[in-house]
This record gives C-alpha cells, structure tokens and sequence, in this order.
C-alpha cells in the first residue's frame, strides 16, 4: 500500500507595513527582527516577526517570552495585546518566525504609533537593544526611541 504523506503549505504572512527592524539579542542567542505590520480592517493588527538564526523547538531551556509593551497612537487608540501572540517550528523543528497581536486595529486616522518591546525575563542582553521604536504611518519611517541599558 503506498505511503500518503501530507505537505504543510507554505507560510503567508501578509505584511502592510514592511518594517525590517532588528530589536536586537533580546533572547538570549537570538536576534529578534520586526518584520511588519499586518493590519487588517475586520480585526486586530499583527506584528510578523522574525528569530534569527532560529532555535530548536526542543530548546526547553531557553527563555523566550519577550514581548510588546505599552503601545499607542496620537489618536488614543487603546491597544490591549494582553502578550498575545506566539511561534512555531518550521519542517526542521526550527523555530523561525513568530506573531504578536497588537490588540487592535490601527485606525485610518491615526498617524504615528509608538511599540515598546521587552526582552525575556530572565535574559539580560549584552549589547545595545530597542526598547521603543516609533513609526510615522504616512511616510512609514520608523525612528529608534529608546534604547536599552
């Protein structure tokens, strides 16, 4: 009898607002980079995000609960993510990309939108880090707003 394997489809992110910001080691080995933006206007934005160079989904160890801080808009939008969001592994086990939920949709008013980040509770990254960054939505810059120690 022959073998029926399934094939996974490969990963779709839809990104609206391309960001490609790298926050820096906050898991420990693992570089975290900001992807962009998924907003969509029946439910909640997404934040697409990156781990580089990956880790194994065996890595019952390693720390990975960084996450979203405070995040705002100059409209007064209320973001509550509630660290919504998760990863999963690739084929390999490697785990490689990840979401966070940003609570909210973006309204169509709003023009700039400020997302504090944290690093993994029990990691203390070495070099410096993005702890706020802010995104002109019009022109869609980001500027580093705080770094940290």
């Amino acid at each position: 009898m022959p073998r029926v394997t399934r094939e996974r489809p490969p990963r779709t992110r839809v990104i609206d607002l391309p960001l490609n910001l790298d926050l820096g080691e906050i898991i420990e080995g693992q570089h975290v980079i900001i992807k962009g933006i998924e907003s969509p206007v029946t439910r909640g934005a997404v934040i697409h995000n990156d781990f580089n160079p990956g880790f194994s989904v065996r890595s019952a160890d390693l720390d990975t609960s960084w996450g979203l801080g405070e995040i705002f808009d100059d409209v007064g939008t209320v973001y509550d993510h509630m660290g919504a969001g998760g990863w999963g592994p690739d084929e390999d086990g490697v785990v490689r990309w990840g979401d966070e939920n940003l609570g909210s949709m973006i309204p169509t008013s709003a023009t700039t939108l400020s997302i504090s980040v944290y690093c993994a509770n029990s990691w203390r990254p070495s070099s410096a880090w993005i702890r706020r960054f802010e995104l002109s939505l019009a022109t869609r810059e980001v500027s580093i707003a705080e770094y940290g120690d």
